[in-house]
C-alpha cells in the first residue's frame, strides 16, 4: 500500500490546520496509508526536513500558505535530494495562485492544486494524470466528509479546533481570495452541524474557532448554532468572524444569554472612509452603534480589525480611520497591512493604485498612490507600539490616564513612535518598557508626573506577582502603606498569610488619580484580587 502524507507549517505550537485533515477524510476510502505531519514555522529547516523525511512518504503533499511559503521554498529542493522518488504535490492558497512561478523555479514539483484541494487530491492519487496544474470541482460543501477523527483527540485538545459550518464568503473584499467569482458560499445542513459540534465537544476543547468568512452572513444560521453551543454545558470557548452590521436584535437577545468569555468575536471595519469602501466593494460603512453595543456588553473579547495601505486612505485619512476604531474601546484593535494577494482583484489593480508590495510572501504593501514607504514606515513603528501598550492590556490604566493630554489617540502613538526611532529596538520586558514610557511623559507631560507614576504602579501591581516595585516606581511611602495594610489585613480570615506576604500595597501620591481616595491603601494579591483599606 503506498504511503501519503499531508504536511503543514502553523504559524505556532497551539495552532492545527483543518485542510490536511478535510484532505485525509475525503481520500480514506482509497487504497493509501495516509499520516499527517503538524510542525511549526518557529521549528529549524533540517528538523522539519527529517520529521518528513522519517515518515518516508511515496506522495507527500504540502499546505502552502503565505505564512509558511518561504520555509516551504527552502525545503523542497532538500525534500527532493533525501526522498527523489516521493512525488510532491502542493496545494493551499499560496501556491495555487502562484502555480506557474511556482514550477519554473521548483521544476522538481510534481502536482500543484488550485482551489479546494479535496477532489483535485482525489483525482491525482487515482488518475496519475500527465498535467501538472490541476483544478478539478468539488462536490457540494455539505457532501465534504467531517475533517475530525477520533483518533485526532486528545493530542489537539489544547490547541485551537478549527471548524467551518460553511465555505465562501457574500462579500467581495478586493484584497481577499475569498471574494473571487469562483468561491461561491455554501453551508453544510443543520443535522451535521449538531452532529459535528456534538462530537468536539465530548472532548472539551479549550477554544473551537469558527473559520466562516462571514459566520453571520445568514443571521438565523448564526443563532441556531449559538443557540446549539449556549445549551451545552462545556468550559469550550468560540471564536467567529462577525459583519456588525448584520446583527439583529434578537442576536443580541441571544447574545445577552450567553455567559461572560464564552464568545469571542472578531469584527472587520478595515477602514471609516466612503471612497476606500467603495473601492474595495465594501460600500457599507460599519455600524458604529452595533459595534458599542456589542463592546458595551462586556462579555466577549472583542476584536476590532484596521488596515493600513486600502485605495483612496492617505495619512490623514487613516489618523480618522485609527482614531474612531481605537476610541471604540474593544479589548483588541489590530492594525494591519495590506497584502497584495496573488489572484485577488486588488493585486489586478497594482496599476491603477501605483501599489508597490514585497515580491514574495507575505505580498505587505510597500507604498502606494496615497502613501509614501516613509509613511507605511512611521505606521508600522506605531503598529509596534500599540500592541505593546494598548493591545497587550498590561498598560490600560497608564493609557486611560495619559490619552486624554494629546489631541487624538493616533497622535500619542505617532508621538511615542517618533520618540522611540532611535532605539535599537523597542524593549518588551514591562519594566523597561515602563521606564521609556515615564521618560517620554516627562518629556511630553511635564505637569502630569505624579498622576501618570501612580498609573504605571496600578499597573504594575495588577501584574506583579513579587511584592516589590522597581525603582523608578518606589516611593518610601509603599513602606509604610505595607506595614499597615499587612497589619490591618492579617486577621482576615478570607486571606492566607503566604499570601499576604506575596501582596503589593499601593497608595495613590496624586490628587487626580481615581482608582482609589487619598485615605486608601489597596493591597494586591497575588491571585488577582484587590482589597482596599480605609485608615
Amino acid at each position: 500500500m503506498k504511503k501519503l502524507l499531508l504536511a503543514a507549517i502553523n504559524t505556532r505550537y497551539t495552532h492545527t490546520n483543518l485542510a490536511i485533515r478535510y484532505l485525509r477524510n475525503y481520500n480514506l476510502d482509497l487504497n493509501y496509508h495516509i499520516e499527517l505531519l503538524e510542525v511549526s514555522i518557529n521549528q529549524q529547516r533540517q528538523e522539519i526536513l527529517a520529521a518528513i523525511a522519517s515518515h518516508k512518504p511515496d506522495f507527500l503533499a504540502l499546505s502552502v500558505y503565505i505564512w509558511n511559503s518561504n520555509l516551504w521554498r527552502m525545503l523542497i529542493s532538500d525534500i527532493k535530494a533525501v526522498l527523489p522518488d516521493c512525488i510532491l504535490i502542493l496545494g493551499g492558497p499560496e501556491a495555487g495562485y502562484n502555480a506557474e512561478k511556482w514550477l519554473q523555479e521548483f521544476p522538481e514539483i510534481d502536482y500543484i492544486v488550485q482551489g479546494d484541494g479535496e477532489e483535485s487530491l482525489r483525482y491525482i492519487l487515482t488518475q496519475k494524470p500527465d498535467e501538472k496544474i490541476i483544478l478539478k470541482q468539488n462536490p457540494p460543501f455539505e457532501k465534504i466528509p467531517f475533517p475530525y477523527n477520533k483518533e485526532d483527540f486528545p493530542a489537539i485538545k489544547n490547541k485551537y479546533i478549527y471548524y467551518e459550518s460553511s465555505r465562501g464568503c457574500p462579500f467581495h473584499c478586493s484584497y481577499c481570495l475569498s471574494s473571487r467569482k469562483d468561491k461561491s458560499l455554501q453551508y453544510r445542513n443543520w443535522t451535521q452541524v449538531q452532529k459535528e459540534l456534538k462530537f468536539l465537544l465530548q472532548f472539551k476543547p479549550r477554544i473551537i474557532k469558527f473559520v466562516d468568512r462571514t459566520f453571520n452572513a445568514k443571521p438565523e444560521w448564526a443563532r441556531q448554532i449559538w443557540k446549539y453551543l449556549l445549551s451545552k454545558d462545556v468550559p469550550t470557548k468560540f471564536h467567529f468572524e462577525l459583519h456588525p452590521n448584520l446583527l439583529q436584535t434578537e442576536d443580541f437577545e441571544i447574545l445577552e444569554k450567553a455567559p461572560k468569555d464564552k464568545f469571542q468575536f472578531e469584527l472587520g471595519i478595515q477602514t471609516t472612509n466612503q471612497r476606500t469602501l467603495n473601492a474595495i466593494n465594501r460600500p457599507q460603512p460599519y455600524d458604529r452603534q452595533k459595534v458599542l453595543r456589542l463592546i458595551e456588553m462586556k462579555k466577549f473579547h472583542i476584536h476590532v480589525d484596521l488596515i493600513a495601505g486600502l485605495p483612496w486612505e492617505d495619512i490623514v485619512s487613516f489618523q480618522k480611520s485609527f482614531n474612531e476604531i481605537h476610541n471604540l474601546g474593544a479589548e483588541h484593535f489590530q492594525m494591519g497591512f495590506l497584502k497584495v494577494l496573488p489572484g485577488t482583484q486588488m493585486a489586478a489593480s497594482s496599476r491603477e493604485f501605483q501599489l508597490a508590495c514585497q515580491r514574495f510572501a507575505p505580498y505587505k504593501i510597500l507604498q502606494n498612490r496615497w502613501l509614501s514607504y516613509t509613511e507605511l514606515n512611521l505606521l508600522e513603528q506605531i503598529e509596534s507600539v500599540q500592541n505593546l501598550l494598548y493591545n497587550s492590556g498590561n498598560f490600560s490604566t497608564f493609557l486611560q490616564y495619559a490619552l486624554p493630554y494629546f489631541s487624538s489617540p493616533f497622535t500619542f502613538y505617532r508621538n511615542l513612535a517618533t520618540s522611540w526611532q532611535k532605539l535599537a529596538s523597542i524593549p518588551r520586558k514591562w519594566k523597561k518598557l515602563a521606564a521609556l514610557l515615564l521618560k517620554f511623559s516627562q518629556t511630553e507631560l511635564t505637569e502630569h508626573q505624579d498622576l501618570l507614576l501612580d498609573a504605571l504602579r496600578w499597573d504594575w501591581c495588577k501584574l506583579a506577582s513579587g511584592h516589590y516595585y522597581p525603582d523608578f516606581l518606589n516611593s518610601s511611602k509603599f513602606q509604610k502603606a505595607k506595614k499597615e495594610g499587612f497589619s490591618f489585613l492579617k486577621n482576615n480570615e478570607q486571606i492566607q498569610l503566604k499570601d499576604l506576604r506575596r501582596a503589593i500595597f499601593f497608595q495613590k501620591e496624586s490628587t487626580e488619580f481615581t482608582k482609589c481616595e487619598a485615605d486608601e491603601i489597596v493591597c494586591f494579591l497575588p491571585s488577582g484580587s484587590i482589597h482596599k483599606i480605609y485608615k
